[in-house]
């Protein structure tokens, strides 16, 4: 009923669908011919013989996978293109039986028993519970291919994601290589990242690739700290936002071949758990809460493993450690980090306040240590001499 050759489709050019912009909203079709221009939408569509089913089906995939930004596209051509994408899409959704008996079943460890490649992890606890520092430590003995406690490592690049200031961070870093003497491929960021940003998971998987490709190394971990810091706009409390960003996280883990490690916070109610949506928990491969009732000690429980029911604990030892004076104030300055070898307890309270093992000083923390923290000054003295 048209002019200007539309029924006759001579002319498909003139129709466009395109991406909001140029004042045009959302999936708009817009048509060149003058005639046209009081036309709406649906009627385009009828004359092209494109469905309103067809369109959807198009809305469900995001804008920047069908059509480039900021630009118009013709409609036949990204219908096909779509169609191309769900078939290439299909033949890889299912594989059959006899591959499932094939496979060795074996899991594959980043972290032996605890941290698994191609997984999304959560590590929780109260404020002071020495969160960072085991992350941090977790993230170098991967790095750096040490053992982190009694558990294997897979060595490779490693990706530390922090609010945090860089100083701080570096601190830390400082500490940990001081005590263990090794390096490798740890990189922490130089910013935050909003996880509410398309764009920023696009520049994390970017900058993951370059990177390790650059060290010559796999991509092994990645560390997020902290889920409330790099959130953005995405509410930690609701259930649906919660699994959809699990969901991306997962699909990154799978392309880069890593894990991922995001540190989070407990709620008002700490025995409730996590602070948040129910998905967190619901849809983690791994959750692992740590609690923390003593000074330069921590307990880091697996409350949640992919494909394992046995919850275990793993005691965490910290110590502190001179790094410098201060320029300004003339004071010394350090870090903690975690130690990985089983001390007794007064031994890691030696080595955490600074003290050489072998002083004298240190025989006489062992001496009243011994005799429970109180002891005549004479009997003591007489001990230590």
């Amino acid at each position: 009923p048209w002019h200007d050759h539309h029924t006759d489709k001579q002319d498909r050019r003139a129709n466009l669908l395109l991406a909001g912009t140029g004042g045009y909203d959302h999936w708009t079709f817009h048509c060149h011919h003058n005639g046209c221009k009081d036309h709406s939408n649906s009627e385009v569509m009828d004359v092209l013989g494109i469905s309103e089913e067809q369109l959807l089906e198009l809305e469900v995939q995001s804008a920047c996978e069908v059509f480039d930004e900021g630009a118009a596209i013709y409609l036949p051509i990204a219908i096909k293109q779509h169609k191309e994408e769900v078939k290439q899409q299909a033949n890889d959704l299912f594989y059959s039986m006899e591959d499932a008996l094939t496979d060795s079943s074996e899991t594959d460890w980043l972290i032996e028993d605890f941290i698994e490649r191609g997984t999304v992890n959560f590590m929780y606890g109260e404020s002071g519970t020495y969160k960072s520092f085991i992350a941090i430590g977790a993230g170098l003995s991967v790095a750096t291919g040490k053992q982190f406690y009694d558990m294997h490592t897979e060595q490779g690049a490693v990706f530390y994601i922090a609010s945090e200031g860089e100083r701080g961070i570096n601190r830390r870093i400082k500490a940990w290589h001081q005590y263990h003497q090794a390096k490798g491929a740890f990189f922490p960021s130089r910013r935050g990242i909003r996880l509410s940003e398309p764009k920023d998971i696009e520049i994390i998987e970017q900058a993951v690739r370059d990177m390790a490709e650059q060290a010559g190394q796999h991509p092994e971990l990645v560390i997020i700290d902290t889920l409330a810091q790099s959130a953005g706009s995405l509410s930690t409390m609701d259930n649906d936002e919660m699994s959809d960003l699990i969901g991306k996280l997962k699909a990154l883990a799978r392309r880069l071949d890593t894990a991922f490690l995001v540190v989070h916070h407990t709620g008002k109610d700490v025995e409730k758990g996590m602070r948040g949506a129910y998905a967190l928990k619901a849809d983690a491969d791994g959750v692992f809460k740590v609690k923390s009732d003593s000074k330069l000690l921590a307990d880091l429980h697996i409350e949640k493993l992919k494909d394992d029911e046995d919850a275990r604990s793993i005691m965490i030892q910290l110590a502190f450690t001179e790094l410098g004076i201060h320029s300004k104030t003339g004071k010394p300055f350090g870090s903690l980090f975690l130690m990985y070898e089983d001390l007794e307890p007064v031994e890691a309270y030696l080595v955490g306040h600074g003290f050489s093992r072998e002083s004298t000083t240190a025989d006489a923390v062992r001496v009243l240590w011994n005799a429970g923290g109180e002891m005549p000054a004479d009997e003591w003295l007489s001990l230590i001499h």
